[in-house]
């Protein structure tokens, strides 16, 4: 090998591969070193997907189900400008992903060279590393080690998130180089993400430890959010301490048994004192009406996440999250309607025969209807779940349709479409408003004939009744509508 750019980037995955398992790529001439040099590590497993915006949804699938950073490769211009949404949803919602972008020189920049545009600190704040990587012709193996170490460590931080590499590129580019096979050493995806080795934590000691006093409550609400930081076993123990209402969220991925549960429906013309919240808010107004004056607000979250909307002074307790199991079945929960129909229990009928013991994935950190089909297809990818549902609205599927080429290549998911003709998140907000601009604005419906145009992707299509509809009888491997 001679090619000096292909000899630093064997070194970098060299280093990467003792942690990652992942390389997502969408093919370009100046990025060719990187794809290359990926594709010949034993280690890692590189999936191509042409669309940087459907690649970069597709690797916070994966990063989603596995719990660890996925890297991906673009090369210079607009290519990692399409990765700008994921990048967003992953800085929100603490997901870990390595971006390396390949970049022309320096001295090539704001030339009015093709395919060049200023791509330090692109991403601003939605990273929480950036770093400019110069190739030159004098070889430093030793600081591209120590680029990927740092790499895996941002992105797998106290606060896990996106981090961004960006390779200044000389030519020659790239030459094409014989893979060295070796065994591979990955781990298996589901015993690396089991809880079993960690320990039971006491949440009323953490809370005494924090100076936090709930014994004075007379009307307290306990609320399990999405991300909750505790088990189903700590959570569990806590609730059976303490004869308080408690609304266990559909996302919260906690199961517990309690006389004291309640619905969000319920909260109405009840009064609380004081609240104590473990994980993210709802998307449900009577929540936020119920709480929004209450003063005595606990928050119990993982990493630094802050969360006050309401201006009240909520307290708030950082821990480790260790509700990380995951379970043989996944349910992929998309945004707007649904996943506010799910909060409030108006989806649970259909979906109790198979959410007993499933895995709950959501998209919250910036509640974008983006990218839904391209995360579920990573999900899938991961191999984590023996079985993935995706449950979305007509709006999102239409945002992401170029993604199902991506289901293709997978064989264990059920996307279930709720084919309405547009935006009925709008009519749930706005009940009695008709009118013609309301529609064309707001409600947008589209007119197109879905289980048509999915045909096209050579996928399988049925159609269901809502009336008829539950996910067990949902097919595998297929596409249902259901209106």
């Amino acid at each position: 090998m001679d090619n000096i750019n292909n000899i630093y980037a064997k070194t970098f995955f060299s280093e990467l591969s003792e942690t990652v398992e992942d390389v997502v790529i969408s093919p370009g001439s100046r990025s060719g070193a990187l794809s290359i040099e990926a594709e010949n590590n034993s280690k890692l497993s590189t999936h191509i997907v042409i669309d940087e915006r459907s690649a970069a949804f597709f690797a916070l699938g994966l990063s989603k189900a596995k719990g660890k950073p996925t890297i991906l490769i673009c090369t210079s211009g607009s290519a990692l400008g399409h990765y700008y949404p994921a990048i967003m949803e992953a800085h929100h919602d603490n997901i870990p992903l390595i971006v390396c972008s390949a970049d022309r020189t320096p001295e090539e920049i704001d030339t009015g060279h093709w395919q060049s545009t200023n791509q330090s600190r692109f991403y601003g704040e939605y990273v929480r590393w950036f770093h400019n990587l110069e190739i030159h012709t004098q070889l430093n193996e030793s600081h591209m080690k120590n680029v990927a170490t740092q790499a895996i460590e941002k992105a797998n931080g106290i606060q896990p998130g996106p981090v961004h590499l960006n390779f200044h590129i000389r030519p020659p580019l790239w030459e094409i180089t014989e893979p060295l096979k070796e065994a591979s050493s990955k781990i298996n995806n589901k015993s690396s993400l089991q809880n079993n080795d960690l320990i039971n934590r006491n949440i009323q000691n953490i809370l005494d430890a924090n100076k936090i006093d709930l014994t004075n409550s007379e009307n307290l609400l306990i609320y399990i959010g999405r991300n909750c930081p505790f088990s189903s076993l700590e959570i569990q123990e806590f609730v059976n301490q303490i004869d308080s209402p408690v609304i266990n969220n559909y996302l919260s991925n906690v199961q517990i048994e309690s006389n004291n549960l309640i619905s969000i429906t319920e909260l109405q013309n009840r009064q609380f004192d004081s609240v104590i919240r473990f994980g993210q808010l709802p998307t449900s107004r009577e929540y936020f009406e119920t709480v929004a004056n209450i003063s005595n607000q606990v928050c119990v979250v993982e990493h630094d996440f802050w969360s006050d909307p309401f201006g009240v002074g909520i307290k708030h307790v950082f821990v480790e999250n260790q509700n990380c199991d995951r379970e043989d079945t996944a349910i992929l929960i998309g945004n707007s309607s649904i996943v506010r129909d799910c909060e409030n229990e108006k989806m649970s009928l259909a979906l109790e025969d198979a959410d007993d013991q499933a895995t709950i994935y959501s998209q919250r950190g910036l509640a974008g209807i983006d990218g839904f089909i391209s995360v579920l297809a990573g999900v899938c990818q991961s191999g984590v779940h023996n079985e993935v549902i995706g449950l979305c609205g007509d709006l999102t599927f239409l945002h992401d349709i170029s993604a199902l080429n991506l289901l293709k290549k997978v064989t264990n998911y059920k996307l279930i479409v709720l084919n309405n003709n547009g935006g009925k998140l709008f009519k749930d907000i706005n009940p009695n408003l008709k009118s013609q601009t309301f529609d064309k604005i707001f409600i947008t419906p589209h007119g197109e004939n879905l289980p048509t145009m999915t045909k096209g992707f050579g996928l399988n299509v049925e159609e269901m009744k809502l009336a008829d509809f539950s996910l067990i009888k949902a097919q595998s491997n297929c596409v249902t509508f259901v209106q």
